[in-house]
C-alpha cells in the first residue's frame, strides 16, 4: 500500500475516470465525521457516476480533497448540502455535479458488506440545519457564504481553544517544579 499523495489536479483527473468508467470500486477513506454509520477506513462500496438524493452517502471532491458525507439537502438548479453524520453543521455546498465522484452503496460490517446505515435524527441537528437549507434556497449565495463563515468561526475556535489548552499545560507544568 503506498502513501502517496495527489496533487489537486491528479486526483481530479482521477476523479473524472472514476465518474466516466461507471464501475464500483471498494475503497477506504479516513476520518470520523461519518461514525458510527462508516468507520474510520471501512470498506466501502463506491458506485462511480451515480449522484446522490436525500440521504444517500456520496464520495465528493472539496479543495483538492475526497469527502465522503450524507446528501442533507438539495435544489432542483444542481446545489447540494452535505453533512457527516457525526457533525453538526453542513459542509460548504456542493454546486457542481463534477464535484460527486459517485453514491456509497455498502460498508464492510464484521465480515460482510452491508446497506449503508440510515443517519441518526436529532432535535439539534435538525435545528441547526433548517435555518441554512432555508437560506440555501432563497440565496444559495447568501447560504454557501453564512456556512462558510460558520465554517470559518468553527476553525478559529478550535485554534484558540488548543492554544489556551497549551497555555494551561504549560502553566501547570511550571507549577509542579520545585
Amino acid at each position: 500500500m503506498s502513501d502517496a499523495v495527489l496533487s489537486q489536479d491528479e486526483l481530479a483527473a482521477v476523479a473524472t475516470l472514476w465518474r466516466s468508467g461507471q464501475r464500483e470500486l471498494v475503497c477506504r477513506f479516513g476520518g470520523t465525521s461519518m461514525r458510527p454509520a462508516v468507520p474510520p477506513l471501512a470498506e466501502v462500496r463506491l458506485r462511480c457516476g451515480e449522484g446522490g438524493a436525500l440521504g444517500d452517502v456520496i464520495a465528493f471532491l472539496d479543495a483538492g480533497r475526497v469527502i465522503v458525507h450524507r446528501v442533507v439537502a438539495l435544489a432542483p438548479n444542481g446545489w447540494l448540502l452535505t453533512r457527516g453524520d457525526a457533525r453538526l453543521l453542513p459542509d460548504t455546498p456542493v454546486r457542481a455535479a463534477a464535484q460527486v465522484l459517485g453514491r456509497v452503496v455498502a460498508v464492510r460490517g464484521d465480515e460482510a458488506f452491508g446497506p449503508v446505515p440510515e443517519a441518526p435524527r436529532s432535535l439539534l441537528r435538525a435545528c441547526a440545519l433548517a435555518p441554512l437549507v432555508g437560506l440555501m434556497r432563497i440565496s444559495p449565495g447568501a447560504g454557501a457564504g453564512v456556512i462558510g463563515a460558520l465554517h470559518a468561526g468553527r476553525r478559529r475556535a478550535l485554534a484558540l481553544a488548543s492554544r489556551l489548552r497549551g497555555a494551561l499545560l504549560r502553566l501547570r507544568g511550571r507549577g509542579a517544579r520545585p
